[in-house]
């Protein structure tokens, strides 16, 4: 399958290279960080730093901390990227910055990452002149304020374009009199000068006046001059003072008023003008047709008579569905009646468009949708009327223009397309997008091609994050203005945010109802039932008052957005009762219903008569009395709670139980309801205390009692306290070995690390014993050997193990060896109850990114992560949370194999800096060694075909532990081809600890002509080979392994498209997985998508999903969000024999996606069968692990092999596969999967990972 998918993408690379002439493929971009100086000073925050190759400039960074440009640790991704193409490797890359050219220069290399310290010169430019003037316009005299916005400004010179002038920076000027004025800045410095201007107008007092009419478009005259102007409308620039407005139209009596204009007001002016008028009888043939005059409908047929038209002359027009609309100018005379007839022509309702284009081939749309035909093309049976073409061409820009179809004719459309140049598209989505006040808004940006970022919230405040957030402290509506832009243009989206102060409503009801409703003392004008809308949130007070009862009033909270419920019964006769308590703050019911109330309370509205008022608390009796409420008049009662007493419960605890003479033990009360405690030790003593403390003094067995009482009653409890003879402590056995593995002969030196001991016997695994306190043994066979110290005194024994690995020398002597060290002067650890300690004097040429901290030492680059990292002076100290490392390659020529490269990344919880890696190459391993890696192809169903050479890593330090090691081997193509091909290569792996493995291996590309493979080692380093496997006779599948086995190549399934546009839709077959297919529904634009998916595995820190699982799956998208897509659906299958033995059906098949939160249940769809295999399908919100799981279990039920489905897929239109990128390149680590960084390589255009 894997060689499968290989020549399809590079009969894609082909296709698409033809397509594209001679064009140069792009290459990997060379990686730079380092210091930067200008002048010799450190440059400042904000300095961009671009590097050019030919005259081009071919990438940028910003200097984020001073003096540094980019970051050492590749994973945080903000480095200096300078891209190129393949052909311009080894041209040479220069340096910008603020106008000056670096004195360093070096070789485009594809691929590489280079630490390099820049310097510049500063350079002295031309100013350039900016301005702001506040305000720019107003009436006389305008007092306006200037403030300079110039760059590199040393002199200031204004000319306010009155005859006034000034060399102050930000000056102020008063204009006297009105007119427009040219206002010129010049600035200079001794490299130049340059000027700025901008227009001041100073105006006389004017006002306007609103002229409207009825009816309007009546010509307005003002003093008796044509104003050129209709109503309705408003004259403006009036000056101010008394005025006549006339009003003239046609058919109209002429009507004037007088009208006082005001500075800066509208005055108000309404006419209604008298009409002159006469009558139409209009007949057509056919009858039955609206008679439309001066376009308007009078709500006619024909034949008719209509009166009331006014004089003059008029369109008349008739219209009926099916005919063309005939026409007629008709003069009416005032009090008389005009005639009209007119013959209706039936209506031919289609024709036809001739599209033609440059260049031809583009996709035809009529209106929006797909005519299913390209141009040059006719399209026929159009409806007469305005229309909409489009035109779309993979590489142009879509092009829209409108025609008008005549019935019976063709029209003649021509469209010139232009190739498309790429902008940014501006998008964004707030939330939320309205609220009380405060408001606080997260922006996220949506955008697509965007470099930089501008954000207006439309409150005066902006930002230039990409993904803000932003607090509205007004209410209001804003709009919100995202600016995106590139070196190509740029682009603006806006959204509304509304924030409004926080309101409720309050539902009034009573009985009976139609009583006067009061808010907080004032009349609402409503009466019961009503509901009271757009009350603040708050404390209020409800009254209803209603004739002949009593008025009702209840406080109420309103909340916001919330409707509260009030009901009042309002009674005719009531009284009130003033109830109190000992203690207080017992519930009140009356006539056993509770009160909501509390004592001490008086509660209002209470029938008149006699009453039962009951009074009830937790802990205490019920207490209850008759009472008689009056009319108006208040009653009072009184009652005394008794408190409900139960009988207590002992229980203690003592500690120690046991023990040497003299014996303290404290005893802990855990009884519950005790009032009084008494204690009985068990030897003639007691105590009254609840928690006291005693001291046996004399060995032997004691019984101690508790009694705890109340007034309802008593209880025990007892305890055995057990005393013994004292005697000395009993030895504590430990130790530590200078190392634990290495090649025979293996000499280890072990120091005891006991306490308390007074002899020593040590058994070294191999038959060979000591009794010395610190022995040295010498391991001469190969094995892995158990180390047992027994230690002893006259109180007894103890033993502790450990395990020494010694493991057979090649034959042969290395072809080459490299020690590898961690210390530096530097640095120094200390180690104390919050864990390791790092301190570092900052001016020793230490890199420090953060909270980490990156130096170069003993072949190692080695990144220390701390939190909580502080400086004092040139001190700074912090906690140690973990250790990176990376090595530089060991080489060595090995036959064969080629001039062969070994590096390596790991992992370390804390920094040691006695830690040594000696790192060696053997042409092939020990036989021991050798036989192990043989059976662990074995069990992978596999042999091995041959071994290209064997690394040997070997720690100084034996207890630091060093995990997820990253290998990176090299070997030559001669080899690989010579033994079965990349498919057939792993990395095997024997452990100190005697496993064996086969580890997961990845072909990462071409370096220096060698071949490069990876694979990792969650345990760390041991003994290592590179070499070639074959399937065993007959073949066995490679079963899933959570060690990781080497399969057939790759274990993920990757599928890509690009060009995807707004609303098209692309299905990417998937294999190795249940999850055969995934869809994607483009929301925005799309330039490149990449998903992979592999087969994954429960994390150690999760817990299962619910029910059975069937299959784990490890979902991965790259160069895109989910985000961009308005939706994304998996197609999986499950085996219905599978579901068969679980005792389970289709549906109770559930889909997990495991989040921050836990396990998140995704919508599962089924679909049928196919296959013998259930198909089902879910839509994900994002990409994670996976969980497929049915529920029901049966026992003894392994996971089945499931049949793959077939399923065809057609890109749509302007859709194409990502094509290989061949040329060879230098592959860097990588956060991601170590497979999932190598398929990225088969798909040049996914430089960029994302995950979501």
């Amino acid at each position: 399958m894997r060689q499968g998918i290989t020549l399809l993408l590079l009969l894609a690379l082909v296709v698409g290279a033809a397509a594209a002439g001679e064009k140069t493929p792009p290459a990997f971009p060379h990686e730079f960080y380092g210091s930067v100086t200008i002048d010799g000073d450190p440059a400042p925050a904000g300095t961009v730093i671009t590097g050019v190759i030919e005259d081009i400039s071919c990438g940028s960074i910003q200097v984020i901390e001073a003096g540094r440009y980019g970051d050492p640790d590749r994973r945080k991704g903000n480095r200096l990227l300078v891209e190129g193409t393949s052909g311009q490797k080894g041209a040479t890359i220069t340096f910008l910055a603020n106008g000056a050219t670096a004195k360093e220069t070096i070789s485009f290399t594809p691929g590489a990452v280079t630490c390099l310290n820049l310097s510049f010169e500063g350079v002295v430019t031309a100013p350039v002149a900016a301005f702001k003037a506040e305000p720019i316009s107003g009436d006389v005299p305008l007092t306006v304020a200037f403030t300079d916005e110039s760059t590199g400004a040393a002199i200031w010179s204004w000319d306010f374009g009155d005859n006034a002038t000034s060399d102050q920076r930000n000056p102020t000027h008063t204009y006297e009199a009105p007119g427009a004025y040219t206002v010129t800045l010049t600035v200079a410095n001794t490299a130049g000068s340059d000027s700025a201007t901008a227009t001041i107008t100073v105006t006389v007092p004017v006002g306007s006046v609103a002229v409207t009419s009825t009816p309007a478009g009546a010509a307005i005259y003002l003093d008796g001059t044509d104003t050129g102007l209709a109503t309705n409308t408003t004259l403006t620039g009036i000056p101010v003072g008394e005025h006549v407005i006339t009003l003239k139209l046609d058919g109209y009596a002429d009507a004037s008023t007088p009208v006082t204009v005001e500075a800066g007001k509208t005055a108000a002016v309404h006419l209604d003008l008298t009409t002159l008028t006469g009558s139409l009888a209009v007949t057509s043939v056919p009858a039955g047709a609206k008679v439309f005059i001066d376009g308007a409908d009078t709500g006619k047929l024909t034949n008719t008579t209509i009166d009331g038209i006014g004089i003059g002359s008029h369109t008349v027009t008739l219209r009926k569905d099916g005919y063309v609309d005939a026409t007629s100018e008709i003069t009416i005379e005032e009090a008389k009646s005009a005639t009209l007839h007119l013959d209706l022509e039936e209506i031919i309702t289609t024709g036809s468009i001739e599209v033609t284009s440059v260049p031809t081939n583009a996709t035809i749309f009529l209106d929006g949708e797909n005519t299913g035909k390209f141009t040059n093309a006719a399209l026929t049976g159009i409806p007469a009327g305005e229309h909409n073409v489009t035109l779309k061409l993979a590489g142009y820009v879509d092009a829209t223009k409108m025609v008008i179809v005549t019935a019976g004719e063709t029209a003649a459309l021509h469209f010139d397309l232009d190739e498309v140049v790429t902008a940014p598209v501006a998008a964004f989505k707030a939330e939320p997008i309205s609220g009380d006040v405060p408001l606080t808004v997260a922006f996220t940006d949506e955008s697509t091609g965007a470099a930089i970022w501008s954000w207006d919230f439309g409150d005066n405040a902006t930002s230039d994050q990409r993904n803000p957030t932003h607090t509205y402290e007004a209410p209001g509506t804003y709009t919100v203005t995202l600016t995106v832009t590139n070196t190509v243009g740029s682009d603006s989206a806006t959204a509304t945010i509304t924030v409004t102060v926080p309101v409720g409503s309050v539902e009034v009801t009573s009985a009976p109802a139609n009583a006067a409703i009061y808010l907080d003392g004032t009349d609402t004008g409503l009466t019961t039932n009503a509901t009271l809308t757009g009350i603040p949130v708050g404390e209020h007070v409800i009254t209803l008052k209603l004739d002949g009862y009593a008025d009702a009033s209840t406080p109420v909270t309103v909340e916001a957005g919330e409707t509260v419920a009030v009901h009042l019964d309002l009674t005719t006769l009531t009284g009130s009762l003033a109830v109190t308590s000992v203690p207080a703050g017992a519930k009140v019911f009356i006539d056993g219903a509770d009160t909501g109330k509390l004592t001490n309370t008086t509660i209002d509205g209470i029938g008149i008569g006699t009453h039962t008022v009951t009074l009830k608390k937790d802990g205490y009796i019920d207490a209850a009395s008759e009472i008689t409420i009056e009319e108006a008049k208040t009653a009072t009662l009184h009652l005394n709670l008794d408190e409900v007493v139960t009988a207590p419960v002992a229980a203690f605890k003592a500690e120690p139980i046991s023990g040497d003479a003299p014996l303290t033990v404290a005893f802990t009360d855990e009884s519950t309801g005790a009032a009084t405690w008494s204690w009985d030790f068990g030897d003639n003593t007691t105590s009254a205390e609840q928690n006291p403390s005693h001291t046996y003094e004399a060995p032997g067995t004691y019984t101690v009692t508790l009694t705890v009482a109340n007034t309802a009653g008593s209880d025990s409890a007892t305890a055995t306290i057990t005393v013994t003879e004292p005697s000395g402590p009993a030895p504590v056995a430990n130790f530590t070995a200078n190392v634990t593995s290495g090649n025979v002969p293996l000499t280890v030196r072990f120091t005891d690390a006991s306490t308390g001991a007074d002899s020593w016997y040590w058994a070294f695994g191999d038959g060979a014993t000591s009794t010395e306190q610190n022995p040295v043994h010498t391991y001469t066979q190969v094995g892995r050997f158990t180390v047992t110290l027994t230690v002893a005194n006259t109180a007894g024994s103890s033993s502790a193990t450990g395990v020494v690995t010694a493991r057979d020398i090649p034959p042969a002597p290395p072809k080459a060896e490299e020690n590898f060290t961690l210390g530096s002067d530097a640095v120094n650890v200390t180690t104390g109850e919050g864990g390791q300690q790092v301190t570092f004097n900052a001016t020793a040429g230490l890199n420090v990114t953060g909270n980490e901290i990156h130096l170069q030492t003993g072949g190692l680059a080695v990144t220390i992560k701390t939190e909580n990292l502080t400086t004092a002076g040139n001190v700074s100290t912090g906690n140690v949370t973990g250790v990176h490392l990376e090595s530089a390659p060991v080489n060595a020529t090995v036959g064969s194999a080629g001039n062969v490269s070994v590096s390596f990344t790991a992992e370390m919880d804390n920094y040691d800096p006695a830690l040594g890696i000696t790192t060696t190459i053997y042409e092939q391993p020990g036989d021991a060694t050798q036989t192990a890696f043989a059976l662990a192809a074995q069990d992978e169903g596999s042999e091995i075909a041959g071994i290209a050479y064997a690394v040997y890593f070997t720690k100084t330090t034996p207890t630091d532990t060093i995990r997820d090691a990253v290998l990176r081997l090299t070997v030559s193509p001669g080899w690989v081809d010579a033994n079965g091909g990349i498919d057939a290569i792993r990395i095997f792996r024997l452990g100190d600890d005697g496993n064996r493995s086969v580890l997961q291996t990845t072909y990462a590309g071409m370096e220096n002509g060698m071949m490069v493979f990876t694979a990792i080692s969650p345990e760390g380093f041991s003994a290592f080979a590179i070499g070639a496997v074959a399937p065993s006779s007959p073949p066995a599948p490679a079963p899933s392994r959570s060690s990781g086995g080497g399969g057939s190549g790759s274990q993920a399934s990757v599928g890509a498209a690009s060009n995807l546009k707004v609303g098209e839709r692309v299905v990417l077959s998937m294999d190795r997985t249940a999850i055969s297919a995934v869809t994607f529904t483009a929301k925005n634009q799309i330039r490149d998508v990449m998903v992979t998916m592999a087969k994954g595995s429960l994390p150690r820190d999760a817990k299962a999903p619910t029910g059975t699982v069937y299959q784990y799956i490890e979902a991965t998208l790259y160069r895109a969000a989910a985000e961009d897509f308005s939706s994304v659906e998996f197609r999986f299958a499950v085996p219905a024999n599978w579901l068969a033995a679980q005792g389970c059906t289709k549906d109770e098949v559930r889909l997990f996606r495991l989040t921050d939160d836990g396990w998140r249940e995704v919508p599962v769809e089924a679909l049928g069968e196919e296959n013998g295999n259930a198909i089902f399908a879910a839509s994900p919100e994002g990409f994670s692990l996976f969980a497929i799981t049915a529920t029901g279990k049966a026992p003894d039920v392994e996971e089945p092999t499931l049949e793959p489905i077939e399923t065809e897929t057609t890109p749509p239109a302007d859709v194409t596969t990502t094509p290989v990128d061949t040329t060879p390149t230098t592959p860097q680590p990588t956060p991601l999967p170590v497979w999932v960084a190598v398929l990225a390589l088969g798909v040049s255009l996914f430089l960029v990972r994302r995950r979501t």
